[in-house]
């Protein structure tokens, strides 16, 4: 009895059967509180400590109008170039789908998404530029597409 009482104290601390020993209930809460206090941040937005209007900003980056058609262009280029990808991964998309591949599409699809939303970027951008307006509102986005501004 000696030798499997023995034993089993080693085997006890090797494997320990116990979950709250295991994980913690302070690990548990502190990471919980930490994913939540990331996802807070990530979704709320910080204010700015200070405005200034587009013409202030040229100023303070030592922008020229040279410059800011520099960047159109770039952003311009982007926009297609991200428009352009998300079309091509909606064509392999649905080719995927078609031999119902559905992980492949799945794949294909976020992709998609993520290209869209770079194309979405630049283009509120490209907005923001031709404007010269800073903090535009995605509403004010919205409303210049459908007056067709």
């Amino acid at each position: 009895m000696g030798f499997f009482s023995a034993v089993g104290k080693v085997g006890r601390h090797l494997v320990d059967v116990r979950v709250d020993r295991w994980i913690g209930y302070q690990y548990l809460k502190g990471s919980f509180q930490s994913t939540f206090h990331f996802a807070t941040r990530l979704f709320k937005p910080t204010k700015a400590t200070h405005h200034e209007t587009f013409e202030e900003s040229l100023i303070r980056l030592q922008l020229k109008d040279e410059d800011l058609l520099q960047r159109k262009k770039e952003f311009t280029m982007l926009f297609y170039f991200y428009m352009i990808m998300t079309a091509s991964l909606l064509v392999y998309a649905l080719r995927v789908a078609f031999h119902k591949q559905v992980w492949g599409f799945l794949i294909c699809f976020m992709l998609m998404l993520y290209c869209l939303s770079q194309a979405f970027h630049f283009h509120f951008w490209l907005f923001q530029l031709k404007h010269r307006k800073l903090g535009c509102t995605v509403q004010e986005w919205w409303a210049s597409k459908v007056s067709g501004d």
